[in-house]
């Protein structure tokens, strides 16, 4: 929470809300926290290892992929009429895109 809420609001102001962004926010943010959570209650400090960082990114990317579900993100692209361009569908209108 105390990371996730500043990264959504950052892609938002940036108009980059969507769920890839999300998803890979989530999973460095959460590999980054994991591997300090980690470091901070060891007993001797030491460095941690690459285990402890993959188990973050996937704790990280669970947790994107369930704020796109709860959120009402969807993951499929579709394709907008006379463009080949892919856009993304958009469940709400809290962020509705640009045209």
């Amino acid at each position: 929470m105390c990371f996730g809420l500043p990264l959504i609001l950052l892609l938002r102001s940036l108009k980059a809300l969507n769920w890839l962004s999300i998803s890979i926010g989530a999973t460095v943010t959460g590999a980054i926290a994991f591997a300090v959570f980690s470091w901070a209650i060891s007993w001797d400090h030491e460095a941690p290892e690459f285990s402890q960082y993959l188990f973050g990114a996937v704790l990280g990317l669970v947790s994107g992929v369930a704020f796109c579900v709860g959120s009402g993100r969807r993951f499929a692209a579709r394709h907008n009429s006379g463009t080949s361009a892919l856009k993304t569908t958009y469940v709400s209108d809290l962020d509705p895109p640009e045209e």
